[in-house]
């Protein structure tokens, strides 16, 4: 359902990309997941559990707007 709201936005907008912790480890904790799911934004930890679809939605498009 998250990245049905995600690609909904347009691939040209938003691009999606799931991080198997264990495989990327160094990376998450860059971010500083300290629990999945977690959700970063650019790169920046957002939601450290899951967020509803109009959360998610809702900072994506803010996101945007600033851009």
């Amino acid at each position: 359902m998250l990245k049905g709201v995600a690609e909904a936005l347009g691939p040209d907008r938003v691009s999606w990309r799931e991080v198997n912790i264990l495989e990327e480890m160094d990376y998450a904790v860059d971010l500083g997941v300290m629990a999945s799911p977690s959700i970063a934004i650019d790169g920046e930890l957002i939601f450290t559990s899951l967020p509803s679809a109009v959360k998610l939605r809702a900072e994506l498009l803010r996101r945007l707007d600033r851009s």
